[in-house]
């Protein structure tokens, strides 16, 4: 090496391998997961309904929502934050970890379009 200086491989062609070699599942593979998602959901979501309603009716008023409700939101606003926080929003496999730490490639430029995906299905 001349000078000193490393030469750094081209963000593009290692986001192109890593694509290539981690192949995503096919469309009838998501569709199947949403499908089975949703019909599970359907029927959770009617029992629960159903078992909710008769017993909150009993036991929640509406003098006991507005004293406890505003509470009980903030507190679910903070388990939101704090679990934003702890899962974030860009996930690397161990093995990723290993290669991209040591690989002399720009970091930003790695995770930049993650970030941008994971930012805009935030919103």
């Amino acid at each position: 090496m001349a000078g000193g200086s490393v030469a750094r491989p081209d963000v593009l062609a290692i986001q192109r391998w890593l694509a290539a070699a981690h192949r995503s599942p096919s469309l009838r593979q998501r569709l199947y997961t949403v499908y089975a998602a949703v019909l599970v959901l359907a029927i959770g979501g009617a029992v629960v309904y159903g078992t909710a309603s008769r017993a909150l009716a009993q036991v929640v008023s509406a003098a006991a929502v507005a004293r406890w409700g505003p509470s009980v939101a903030l507190l679910a606003l903070l388990g939101a934050a704090y679990w934003g926080t702890v899962q974030g929003p860009v996930v690397f496999s161990t093995a990723d970890l290993a290669h991209l730490l040591g690989a002399p490639l720009s970091r930003a430029a790695l995770v930049a379009r993650p970030l941008r995906r994971a930012f805009l299905l935030g919103f």
